[in-house]
């Protein structure tokens, strides 16, 4: 009878490799991963690069050639990678957010900043680049704003990906990252579908900035709008167009005209739009997307501060 192992049976029988990384002659330090890998780093190496372990090595040592192993809670793909980075040899692609993710955790933990700005770096030209809900959340713990912010209207301006959202959610600290982001999707649509409504009123809609409180106007000009928007094919588009929204609550769809496109536009504008009256819906709308709130509510400098205290 033929046994058949699983790829975790395999793991767990394969035996624990050494792997060097010192010079002959380097006074080194083995560094052994979860798995049992050893990884042997000249002490000049770990001491330049982190903080950490130069605070540990400066302890006294026992006499021996050699130093007791430190023994790593990390994988053995994310300890030589930080083997690499110390000893100056090339590093190879991330090829994974989730990848990224541990690296960065470690280079925190072990205080390595440079290996951070290696591993920023790296994610501008991101492994997988439609997992935008995971890279705001490692941008945001780690304090890259700009970063942050783009990657936050990137999962606002594609439908919600509830699989990676949940995914990301497994953790308590990245939880606190993904909740108010869920919470401005849902702030942005509210205010859009408020703006909508108010399309439909005699009223005047302000240019410099939205706001959802009606504010009587008595240009005819908006008489002709109101009456336009109230048409039964009006209605129509605006139901598609709410629709879109709340998939795609960034709004660049909208900025882009990429409505005019529709079936429901072409009908809305054959029955019940004018030239002008058109002009002025699509500078109303652009208007209203432009101005809907786009803050995250926490700061990155306070969520980091949050995770650093609970960890």
């Amino acid at each position: 009878m033929i046994e058949t192992l699983t790829t975790t049976e395999l793991e767990s029988e394969r035996l624990p490799i050494e792997i060097s990384f010192a010079e002959d002659g380097d006074d080194a330090v083995v560094l052994v991963a979860s798995n049992g890998d050893r990884f042997r780093v000249a002490r000049r190496s770990l001491v330049n690069a982190s903080s950490f372990f130069r605070t540990m090595l400066g302890l006294p040592q026992p006499t021996s050639s050699e130093s007791d192993p430190i023994v790593m809670s990390e994988d053995a793909e994310t300890v030589a990678y930080l083997c690499k980075h110390m000893s100056a040899h090339a590093l190879p692609p991330i090829a994974s957010l989730q990848q990224a993710d541990k690296l960065l955790r470690a280079a925190d933990k072990f205080d390595m900043p440079n290996l951070l700005s290696v591993v920023h770096y790296l994610l501008s030209y991101p492994p997988e680049p439609t997992f935008h809900i995971h890279r705001h959340v490692l941008a945001s713990r780690f304090g890259w704003g700009d970063m942050a912010q783009e990657e936050a209207m990137a999962c606002l301006n594609a439908p919600l990906d509830t699989s990676e959202a949940a995914r990301c959610s497994a953790s308590d600290h990245n939880a606190a990252f993904i909740v108010p982001l869920l919470a401005l999707r849902q702030s942005r649509s509210d205010a859009f579908n408020a703006a909508l409504a108010a399309m439909r009123t005699r009223v005047t809609l302000p240019f410099a900035q939205f706001s959802t409180k009606p504010v009587l106007s008595s240009r005819t000009a908006d008489d002709r709008d109101v009456a336009a928007c109230n048409h039964e094919a009006g209605v129509v588009f605006f139901w598609r167009l709410r629709y879109d929204f709340t998939s795609r609550p960034g709004g660049q769809f909208v900025i882009d005209e990429e409505y005019v496109q529709w079936p429901e536009w072409a009908k809305f504008e054959a029955a019940a739009l004018d030239q002008p009256c058109a002009e002025r819906l699509k500078e109303r709308l652009r208007k209203v997307v432009e101005s809907l709130p786009s803050d995250l509510k926490l700061p990155v400098k306070e969520m980091v501060a949050r995770e650093n205290v609970a960890a």
